[in-house]
């Protein structure tokens, strides 16, 4: 765990959370919005990646920015 952890540049002292999928699955619905239920459950010591939406978006980009910088985009990963 430590070893992958340093391998991704991933800090060793937090939960992480990962979500993954395109930024249209995380847009609003009736009411219901991922971001904010994600929001509440976030405290210091943990981070969010989500692996799909980009920084370079300016709607992910005020997340980014909102959280604190706990709610991390990533963009799309190649493997």
């Amino acid at each position: 765990k430590i070893e992958l952890r340093q391998k991704l540049n991933l800090p060793l002292d937090k939960k992480i959370i990962i979500s993954a999928g395109s930024a249209g699955k995380y847009k609003p619905i009736n009411g219901d919005n991922y971001i904010d239920a994600i929001s509440q459950i976030l405290d210091d010591d943990t981070i969010c990646y989500f692996i799909g939406p980009s920084i370079k978006d300016a709607y992910w980009k005020k997340v980014y920015e909102k959280s604190n910088h706990r709610i991390v985009p990533l963009g799309y990963i190649k493997f």
